[in-house]
């Protein structure tokens, strides 16, 4: 049965404070099993003695009294009352929010020790003035504040409050009168509340209820303490926690998913998706509120980026698990919470490795709208390249011994199992949930479309950009400034980026042609080669490969993959800086090189003479170079600004739906927010030695391919120099030498007496 609240408003004369009060109250509450009982004196005016005689609704009780209605007067007149309700203090200049009454109610009587609660405020939230909350949006607020509330209830200091429920024990227990010089004077709210204390009750706030306060609480020694109590909270944190990550603005918030973070600090940070992810987010934050996930280790990364925000939490998921897991509850709970807590308008996902399909799930129980990026193939198989355990193509060819060959070679996986139709059954499912799928190149989509023809209508192409300020085309006039063709390889090589034929031609080509590599080798042979005509830089950054194309004098840039790239992220640069290629016709490679113009083409088989007599016929027709060079000096290659409007269009017209985001464990994603040793970033020591352990050489057989391996391998070397500059570090090695000291010290000491 539900019990009956008295609601008593004592009546100061302030007539339009106290019309909004009263409706808020008749807006908010049920009269129909509570009373509203308003208390006035000599102090009130006639135009509010007008607007109480016009109240005439079922539930209000009016008291006039002859003295001005004072705290020590209102308990004493309910506690003569006939009726045993517990009572609410309410006072005129306060607006009360949805469900205010309920919510107070189940906090007074979550426990037995609790006698005295009181709701958050405005004036408790804004304590330190960094808070801006407006008065026309309280109802909202205030929904918000019970979406996200931990419900921890905690005691807080004796405290005088505008909205004060008593329970009725408290009345029976606690006297108002006290003796003073002979006579006998009511106590205020603060001895009240003392008095209570005392008597083995407790006052506490009920973090999920929101009462507004035109003025502050009433003057009180305590107040300090309160501010105290309030700036060392869970409470406060986790409201500042929301704060920061625009839980009051209108902004449309975007969660994107990929399958590592790009943020310095984080696991394979490097990488072509990485990379889009991190443009996209740099283009449109000021437009948006942007959520990041990404696995890291054993972590789930969230990062929050609105306006000028950064805003990381950080989740533990557990290891990879060691077969290919499309369905796992407990990340769906994660991700439902992660949905709810930051009213996600959108997801956008551009790769799950290591996180299962569970986004899909979630989004598409919550009907959020989902659209997916395909930068790889991973949606047709796990390997991305779409390339046998010869390295020749499988596209378009039926599963076959092949593919379980290939599975078991790379993943272990049984060839007695019919794993890659499971596979593209579950990829198939998440396609069908996506509203949108985004694919970088025409060539991509015709091969993605052999495996799933039924998505054609949804699919749209946008073509990657990139950063028009790293890049300049600048022509040199004469096409050689030097005697030798300068000839350049530009990124990770390996065997499927054609590192066999680059050693062939390399080894077997004439003095006339000097050889540049710009980027990791991980292939033996071509590593080892020494030459007087072969330059290796090393890995090198995206900003830097201008200036290493400008030092060299580069006139070719040559790649030679032999996997059907989706884009090719090197080939706009390489054009961005002004300069042609030699390409293979494969691919984004080989449609992007014809449309553009600017380069020569090679089928991915081409013989070791067949390329070198190409490389002569380009030295001595410079009239055909010089030709080729100019289409890359004219060619516009897509910028990052130009790609971003293009995103920024698609997400403006997503269709407005009323999302119900479901109730949340707030204090799991709090913790989250919440600094521990586990989630601290830049990585310390131990997050490294678990990373060197996790990818010890007997695990390198996982890698998808050897740019992977590269990347981290680049990370792993700058999480070291990270360590060994250190001062921590250096402070343990100063320590090392000591505890050696004593030790030689103790042996020396030790032989002497021997």
């Amino acid at each position: 049965m539900e019990k009956t609240i008295d609601i008593i408003v004592p009546i100061d004369g302030q007539l339009d404070d106290l019309k909004l009060c009263i409706s808020s109250i008749l807006s908010h509450t049920s009269l129909n099993v509570n009373r509203l009982i308003l208390i006035s004196g000599n102090n009130i005016d006639s135009d509010t003695k007008v607007y109480l005689d016009s109240l005439h609704q079922p539930g209000i009780y009016k008291c006039h009294i002859e003295k001005i209605p004072t705290f020590s007067i209102m308990v004493n007149w309910e506690k003569d009352s006939s009726e045993r309700n517990d009572i609410l203090l309410l006072y005129p200049d306060t607006i009360v929010c949805p469900r205010w009454l309920e919510k107070l109610t189940t906090c007074a009587y979550s426990d037995e020790g609790v006698g005295i609660v009181s709701p958050l405020n405005n004036f408790i939230i804004d304590s330190d003035g960094s808070h801006n909350l407006d008065p026309s949006l309280i109802d909202e607020y205030s929904n918000r504040l019970e979406e996200i509330s931990l419900y921890q209830y905690p005691t807080i200091p004796v405290e005088t409050a505008r909205c004060m429920f008593i329970k009725r024990s408290v009345l029976d227990d606690v006297s108002i009168w006290k003796s003073s010089s002979s006579k006998i004077i009511p106590c205020n709210e603060k001895e009240f509340c003392s008095r209570a204390t005392q008597m083995g009750y407790r006052q506490v706030l009920c973090d999920s209820a929101f009462v507004y306060c035109k003025r502050p609480n009433l003057p009180s020694g305590n107040s300090d303490h309160l501010k105290e109590f309030w700036g060392n909270s869970l409470i406060k944190k986790n409201i500042d926690f929301y704060e920061s990550i625009g839980w009051e603005n209108t902004k449309k918030n975007i969660l994107y998913l990929v399958q590592a973070d790009f943020r310095e600090g984080c696991s394979n940070n490097i990488g072509g998706t990485q990379l889009h992810v991190k443009d996209l987010v740099n283009g449109l934050k000021s437009h948006f509120n942007l959520f990041v996930a990404a696995r890291d280790g054993e972590f789930l990364r969230v990062t929050a980026y609105v306006g000028k925000k950064v805003t990381p939490l950080s989740f533990y998921i557990g290891p990879v698990a060691e077969h290919f897991v499309y369905r796992d509850n407990k990340l769906n709970k994660l991700f439902t919470s992660l949905l709810a807590a930051f009213r996600i308008y959108l997801v956008h996902i551009h790769h799950t490795m290591g996180l299962t399909l569970e986004l899909y799930y979630s989004a598409a129980q919550l009907q959020i709208p989902i659209y997916t990026s395909l930068h790889d193939y991973y949606f047709i198989c796990p390997t991305l390249k779409l390339l046998d355990i010869n390295n020749e193509s499988c596209i378009g060819l039926k599963e076959s011994d092949r593919c379980s060959k290939c599975l078991k070679s790379h993943f272990h996986i049984s060839e007695e199992i019919d794993f890659i139709k499971k596979w593209r059954k579950e990829y198939h499912k998440a396609l069908d949930m996506s509203e949108k799928i985004f694919i970088p190149s025409c060539s991509a989509e015709k091969i993605l479309l052999q495996y799933y023809p039924d998505i054609k209508d949804k699919i749209q192409i946008i073509p990657h950009g990139i950063d028009s300020l790293l890049f300049n085309k600048k022509s040199s006039g004469m096409p050689f400034s030097h005697t030798h063709l300068h000839i350049a390889f530009v990124g990770g090589l390996s065997d499927i980026k054609g590192s066999s034929i680059i050693y062939d031609i390399i080894t077997s080509s004439p003095e006339q042609f000097e050889w540049f590599i710009f980027g990791g080798i991980g292939d033996i042979a071509l590593n080892e080669i020494e030459q007087k005509n072969l330059t290796k830089t090393g890995w090198y950054q995206r900003e830097k490969l201008q200036g290493l194309l400008q030092k060299y004098e580069i006139d070719i840039v040559c790649l030679l993959s032999i996997v059907e790239e989706t884009y090719c992220y090197t080939l706009s640069e390489v054009v961005a800086c002004g300069l042609p290629v030699i390409a293979t016709d494969i691919g984004a490679l080989g449609e992007r090189t014809k449309e553009m113009g600017c380069g020569w083409l090679v089928p991915p088989d081409i013989c070791v003479s067949d390329f070198l007599a190409l490389l002569n016929q380009i030295l001595n027709d410079r009239l055909d170079y010089e030709k080729k060079r100019q289409k890359a000096t004219d060619f516009k290659i897509k910028t990052n600004s130009q790609m971003v409007a293009d995103y920024q269009c698609i997400y403006e017209k997503v269709e407005k739906r009323k999302i119900k985001y479901p109730p949340f464990d707030a204090m799991r994603v709090l913790k989250g927010y919440l600094p521990s040793p586990a989630s601290d970033s830049p990585r310390r020591v131990v997050d490294i030695i678990s990373i060197l352990k996790k990818y010890r050489p007997s695990s390198f057989v996982d890698y998808r391919n050897f740019e992977e391996l590269m990347e981290r391998n680049q990370y792993l070397e700058q999480e070291l120099s990270v360590i060994y500059n250190s001062n921590i570090f250096k402070y343990m090695q100063k320590l090392a030498k000591i505890l050696d000291r004593i030790k030689q010290v103790f042996v020396s000491e030790k032989i002497r007496r021997n």
